[in-house]
């Protein structure tokens, strides 16, 4: 940690799966103005250290918080204290639907990954206020059809994560309406061949990835005779 000190115009620092504690954290919060980039996945970091580096990196643009022990409390103060933040990795967290509702500050925000967490779809409606979000992982959250509803709002998202859900056809049919989404995660989902069919609105479409659902393979190939320049893998 000391000799990091000296680098006073270091700019991204990883940390993941090290034994950095929330004091050292606060060590370094006070002798890196610099960080712009910052990985902690998988600390023992807590919410009293996301305090220290919110009051001090305000210059903090890309936050990894994959795997920690922070909770909704340090998120919301977190959302209050970097206006430039513009990745943040809450994968396998315990944040929920409160910390989503401060997130509205982040204007910023463009890649947000929500997967392993307790999130709901009451929670996507307030990302609604979050203009640059591209990126939304929800792998294995309590998402459904009514929260698709709330991301046909999102004009540039363009990647989208939904493996091991319960969205269904109905919701597929709201995303038909993002008009820049690229690339489509919904395996293990309940989609069919009707939902496959409702994809073909999407504009942007590229990547589309469907293992383990109920559409099939006589779907795909209709598909992919319509539309040969997107890759589906299932």
């Amino acid at each position: 940690m000391h000799s990091l000190a000296t680098l006073p115009f270091l700019s991204a620092l990883n940390l993941s799966n090290t034994a950095v504690t929330d004091d050292g954290l606060r060590f370094l919060a006070n002798k890196l103005p610099s960080l712009s980039s910052l990985d902690l996945g998988s600390t023992a970091i807590t919410d009293n250290g996301l305090r220290s580096l919110a009051n001090k990196l305000t210059s903090l643009s890309i936050l990894d918080l994959i795997n920690t022990a922070v909770t909704d409390d340090g998120l919301c103060y977190l959302a209050n204290k970097l206006p430039y933040l513009s990745l943040l990795d809450l994968n396998n967290t315990t944040v929920t639907d409160d910390s989503l509702r401060s997130f509205a500050k982040l204007t910023s925000l463009s890649l947000l990954f929500l997967s392993d967490t307790a999130v709901t779809d009451k929670g996507l409606h307030f990302l609604v206020m979050l203009p640059r979000l591209s990126t939304l992982l929800l792998d294995r959250t309590k998402i459904t059809d009514e929260g698709l509803r709330s991301l046909a709002k999102f004009p540039v998202l363009s990647w989208l994560a939904l493996n091991h859900t319960v969205v269904t056809d109905e919701g597929l049919r709201s995303l038909a309406k993002l008009p820049a989404l690229s690339s489509l995660f919904l395996n293990s989902t309940n989609v069919t061949d009707e939902g496959l069919r409702s994809l073909a609105k999407l504009p942007a479409l590229s990547s589309l990835f469907l293992n383990s659902t109920n559409v099939t393979n006589e779907a795909v190939d209709a598909f992919k005779s319509h539309y040969p320049n997107v890759s589906i893998r299932r």
